[in-house]
């Protein structure tokens, strides 16, 4: 099933999330525009993404009408690199023998977050599930008409068909028309097996980091 937004549940998202801003937010109105970008930064860090565009529509009614989203997007992610996520660029530069120990070096959660970062740079819609109620998806992304269930496993042994079978049901809760499992290792072939009779995408350390590779910044 593929999930569109009606115009005006994109309308009510967006003023949810531009009053969330409003809210929060408790820098004077004449404030520096600098401060405005660090302080979304601190506040919403890599899932920024969620909450660019409310944040260019209440920059505008802050006294900043005349900037382009683009612009401020990219000082958002300069921002980014000066707070402590140049870790997350540097593993694109490095050799990818050595990207691959890094991420076999990462916990769990760790891993799930640069996974929440790469995605963003492609310009998805990250969405965090709620912890209890996963139902199987760490968390789904989302682009034009895609809603994709996500689940990460950080592993030190193969993935097998449990993975399969948690994110296929997922895919159902969350109303995703795709599913994909990402790990940093590899797959049985139990859950190949699964996954091609259930449609589930699997992407193991190689196709990962080929992913990394590829993508420029």
């Amino acid at each position: 099933m593929i999930q569109v937004l009606s115009e005006d549940e994109y309308e009510r998202q967006l003023n949810q999330r531009y009053m969330r801003l409003q809210n929060t937010c408790k820098l004077s109105p004449n404030a520096p525009y600098n401060q405005y970008i660090e302080w979304f930064v601190k506040r919403f860090d890599v899932y920024y993404q969620k909450y660019w565009l409310a944040f260019c529509l209440f920059l505008g009614n802050r006294g900043y009408p005349y900037l382009k989203s683009c612009r401020i997007r990219e000082d958002i992610e300069d921002m980014l690199r000066q707070k402590g996520k140049k870790g997350f660029y540097e593993i694109f530069l490095m050799d990818p023998l050595v990207r691959l120990r890094k991420l076999d070096n990462m916990t769990g959660p760790e891993f799930e977050k640069f996974l929440h970062w790469f995605f963003a740079q492609q310009e998805y819609l990250v969405i965090k599930t709620k912890p209890g109620h996963q139902q199987g998806t760490d968390f789904i992304l989302i682009k034009r008409n895609i809603r994709i269930a996500i689940e990460a496993k950080r592993w030190n042994s193969k993935v097998g068909n449990r993975a399969v079978q948690q994110i296929n049901s997922g895919r159902s809760h969350y109303h995703c028309n795709q599913a994909w499992v990402i790990t940093n290792n590899f797959f049985t072939p139990q859950a190949k097996e699964l996954a091609q009779s259930c449609d589930v995408r699997l992407i193991n350390r190689n196709e990962l980091n080929d992913m990394i590779s590829q993508v420029r910044f």
